[in-house]
């Protein structure tokens, strides 16, 4: 089956002037040539170390950027929200590669989010970078996920997913394994194997107010919306 992504907006009486988010890059520049090539495009608008800011109408709607590091290179897309009207600034990880980003503040942006799933009789996993959350058989399951595992060196992109999955007791025999939250503590190396994926994209944080992204699996639909 295939599932569709899905956003649940929220109307709120008296937004109706328009706002501006505004995206920025570091003004610090390094030798390595994927930080003179990288490029964005956001809403039509191109972005690179140096060139002016662009300026991006918010609202309530599921947001795609694209990114890369080389113009032979393909373009990445990550999904994000941009509702809020503030000014970000995209930073070069000259460690690993790739971009922070950073609010109005210079904080780097860290993601959270609530993971929701109607009834099932099978396990779920839902994963946030190198972070996951197990979702147990039962009416309706839900629990929030941080970011813990996630390296600080790592740009705070984030690959999202959700899948249904069988635990794995042998670990020479597994196909994937994450670092996973059980309660107040953390197994690092949870191994697993996914039967059916509901969702993968890459996502990029724009506050660090949670997201809920809920799986319907009756309607083959995955919700996402700001807030709890």
């Amino acid at each position: 089956m295939r599932f569709k992504l899905f956003l649940v907006l929220v109307w709120v009486p008296g937004l109706l002037k328009a706002q501006f988010a505004v995206f920025t890059t570091d003004t610090m520049f390094h030798s390595e040539q994927d930080q003179l090539n990288s490029e964005w495009v956001i809403a039509g608008q191109h972005l690179t170390y140096g060139s002016p800011p662009i300026k991006v109408k918010t609202d309530d709607l599921l947001d795609t950027m694209y990114f890369r590091t080389d113009a032979k290179r393909n373009w990445d897309t990550i999904i994000c929200m941009i509702s809020q009207a503030q000014t970000y600034k995209f930073v070069y990880n000259d460690c690993c590669g790739g971009f922070y980003l950073a609010d109005s503040n210079g904080h780097f942006i860290q993601a959270r989010t609530i993971f929701k799933i109607s009834a099932s009789k099978q396990w779920h996993i839902g994963k946030l970078g190198d972070d996951g959350i197990l979702l147990g058989p039962r009416e309706t399951a839900s629990d929030t996920l941080d970011i813990t595992c996630h390296s600080a060196l790592m740009p705070n992109i984030f690959n999202v997913s959700f899948s249904e999955i069988k635990t794995q007791t042998d670990t020479t025999n597994f196909i994937d394994n994450t670092c996973i939250k059980m309660g107040n503590d953390y197994n690092y190396n949870y191994t697993y194997t996914s039967t059916k994926t509901y969702c993968n994209f890459l996502y990029m944080p724009l506050s660090n107010a949670p997201v809920t992204m809920t799986i319907d699996r009756k309607r083959g639909l995955v919700m996402i919306r700001n807030g709890e």
